[in-house]
């Protein structure tokens, strides 16, 4: 009865699609599994009568077939992408969308979406069993070589970063445009006399006006009675400018003369402009002048600004740049370095507070046993407004000898490693495959699949290029097993391999019911 060979082929057919339904759900929680599903086919059926075509006299009828039971369609990966799951090491990864990782045993390839990597004694980075990850390696400077072919990639932990010689300092902030000198007189108020005696008080008021170092000056003198019973009082009035030392630039406002009560006149000038007389004068006579007052004055603040810069064999020396207004807009740098190195400069600012010009930019220092380096100061990013000082060395390029402290994997697949020195380099790049036809790979075992004819060649390349998917750094992709379509597939499986056991039963009573017929 061939209902029974039929009901056979079912229950055998069955069991394979229960067989697969278990190795899904005993690998749901095994890292980067591809659940499977299971198709079939009818067999091939037995034709009783063919079918014949229609003509004028009586219409076509269609073909008589027994089907001879079913076998199996396909057993096919579901190459779905399954949950990432963060794990904190930094070896694990995983991939967002297409691909697979490439490993080798040195002589074949093997492919694998479980990023569960380490390393091994000597820095290689490996699957659990020992497969290197394969990827592209970087050259010294940090760039990946593409053409270089697929490499096995190895973090070494000896590996040391060079010191840098210090070539760029760049600075930041600003020089106060209210940075002034203070100019004061002592005494203050005075008194003069004109030789006979009779005295008059002066009081002598300074007002900054502002600009560099320049200040309203104003003289109020009290002199002798006057009719009304007044004083004679007068008051006069100018303008002093000193230059970053104290010395006058200019002065206005002349000669005064004050008359004690009962005495003659005497005569008041402001400084006179030459060398340090800071000073007003006074004279009975008109020709001999008297010092009337001390002048004492206080430069501008100046802004220091130093910074550590590197020499050739890594040694840390101290740069400092001192900033000191010259006048209106304009600023003098000085540099000094080790070596008894030093230089000078002049910044000029527009009207806006913005760098115009830097005269000279650069300085050379010369350390002891190690290479001469000029150093070039970068002040683009230096303002004059009239904010206080903030003027300071915002960074420069130069670094002591680094060792190996730690490594990171992006999303882009690249590897680098970090020194104590704050520097990192690039060391290489995870590769990443991809297929024509996933479903065409052969398991292997240990997560792993090959490549077989109907899967296509492997396309291999970076992560992120072409359909390529991207690295989730520090994760691992889990199963993509879904377990309540499996239980669901499970209750199908299990009751077609029932039906089917009652199509053999059914044929069996059949038959015996054949043979009772000879009773």
């Amino acid at each position: 009865m061939r209902s029974m060979f039929a009901g056979v082929s079912a229950l055998r057919n069955h069991q394979i699609k229960m067989d697969v339904i278990g190795n899904n759900i005993a690998n749901v929680n095994t890292i980067g599994f591809k659940s499977s599903r299971v198709t079939f086919k009818d067999m091939l059926s037995q034709t009783m009568r063919g079918a014949s075509s229609p003509s004028e006299d009586r219409g076509g009828t269609n073909p008589v077939q027994v089907g001879l039971g079913m076998t199996l369609g396909s057993i096919d990966t579901i190459h779905v992408q399954g949950n990432v799951q963060p794990t904190g090491n930094g070896t694990d990864l995983a991939i967002e969308g297409e691909g697979f990782f490439v490993l080798s045993d040195g002589l074949t390839n093997f492919y694998t979406r479980a990023g569960a990597f380490g390393l091994d004694g000597l820095g290689n980075l490996v699957n659990p069993t020992g497969l290197f990850v394969m990827g592209y390696h970087a050259d010294g400077a940090g760039n990946i070589d593409y053409l270089g072919g697929l490499k096995a990639l190895a973090i070494d932990s000896s590996r040391t970063k060079d010191p840098i010689a210090t070539t760029k300092i760049t600075y930041a902030g600003n020089l106060s445009v209210m940075a002034n000198g203070q100019l004061s007189y002592e005494p203050n108020p005075v008194v003069v006399s004109d030789g006979h005696g009779n005295e008059a008080r002066l009081s002598i008021y300074l007002t900054p006006t502002g600009a560099f170092n320049e200040w309203q000056w104003e003289v109020t003198a009290v002199g002798g009675q006057l009719n009304d019973g007044t004083k004679d009082t007068d008051k006069v009035t100018g303008t002093i400018v000193l230059d970053e030392n104290g010395n006058v630039v200019s002065v206005t406002g002349g000669e005064f003369s004050v008359v004690p009560e009962d005495g003659s006149a005497v005569q008041i000038r402001p400084p006179q402009g030459s060398g340090t007389a800071n000073i007003f004068e006074y004279s009975t006579d008109g020709t001999n002048w008297v010092d009337l007052t001390t002048a004492s004055f206080a430069p501008a603040p100046v802004r220091t600004a130093p910074v550590e810069v590197y020499d050739s064999l890594g040694r840390k020396h101290e740069v400092t740049i001192t900033f000191k207004r010259l006048g209106a807009n304009q600023w003098e740098w000085t540099g000094a370095g080790p070596g008894g190195a030093t230089a000078t400069g002049v910044l000029t600012f527009d009207v806006h507070g913005n760098l115009m010009s830097a005269s000279n930019n650069t300085l050379t220092i010369s350390p002891p046993d190690a290479a001469a380096q000029t150093i070039e100061l970068d002040f683009s990013q230096i303002t004059q407004y009239a904010g206080a000082f903030s003027a300071e060395a915002q960074s420069q390029n130069g670094f002591p000898e680094g060792s190996f402290e730690t490594f990171s994997i992006d999303t882009r697949g690249v590897i680098t490693a970090r020194f104590s020195n704050g520097l990192s380099q690039t060391l290489g790049q995870i590769a990443l495959a991809v297929f024509a036809n996933p479903m065409g790979l052969a398991r292997l075992g240990d997560n792993l699949f090959e490549q077989t004819n109907n899967s296509g060649i492997a396309k291999i390349d970076a992560p992120g290029v072409g359909s390529r998917g991207h690295i989730s750094p520090s994760s691992v992709e889990m199963s993509n097993v879904d377990l309540a379509q499996e239980f669901t597939n499970m209750i199908v499986a299990q009751r077609g391999f029932q039906a089917n056991s009652r199509v053999i039963s059914a044929s069996d009573e059949m038959l015996q019911e054949l043979v009772n017929l000879k009773r």
